[in-house]
């Protein structure tokens, strides 16, 4: 656990609601050999970063669903974690505040070398991070057929591959790697 950070799609699930975001932050870091005043300092940067700072001392469980979101965030790159595996971490914010998140985990991995695995139906998500897969038909799908794939017309928005709630999936016949052979 020391070596992995996570935010969770209901980020809820990721916090002590009966905590304030300071305290969640701590609680985080409290593995990591660090001074108490560097621990505090750095928790107030990192509730800066995504934009809390002014509610460093408000209990998780009554903060909004998006300012939840971004605590989690904060929570989870608090450990300095070698992965951070982030399941739609900006489904509940708006574009803005989404493009402070994913600089926020870009930064991570550029300052610590954190590793990023994050799952989004949000290609401005996915576009941002260095390397995409799908899942087409309950299979993992190598990034070089996302881009033929793209090419034909057969993205998410024209039907070529889940994005949808219940993986409802429209197929093309056409140069589909997955295909059954004849």
């Amino acid at each position: 656990a020391r070596d992995v950070g996570m935010v969770l799609q209901t980020p809820a699930r990721n916090l002590l609601p009966y905590a304030t975001a300071r305290q969640n932050i701590a609680f985080a870091q409290r593995l990591r050999a660090v001074s108490r005043s560097d621990r505090r300092a750095e928790a107030g940067d990192l509730l800066d970063s995504v934009g809390l700072g002014d509610h460093a001392d408000r209990l998780a469980g009554v903060m909004s669903g998006g300012q939840q979101q971004r605590l989690a965030l904060a929570v989870a790159l608090a450990g300095r974690p070698a992965v951070l595996l982030a399941d739609e971490p900006t489904s509940q914010l708006d574009r803005h505040t989404g493009d402070a998140v994913i600089a926020l985990m870009l930064a991570a991995r550029e300052r610590h070398g954190t590793a990023l695995v994050v799952v989004t139906h949000d290609h401005h998500v996915s576009d941002a991070l260095d390397v995409e897969y799908a899942i087409h038909n309950g299979s993992l799908v190598a990034e070089s057929w996302l881009a033929s794939a793209a090419g034909q017309g057969q993205g998410p928005d024209e039907g070529g591959y889940s994005d949808g709630p219940a993986g409802t999936t429209t197929e093309s016949t056409q140069d589909d790697p997955w295909a059954e052979p004849s």
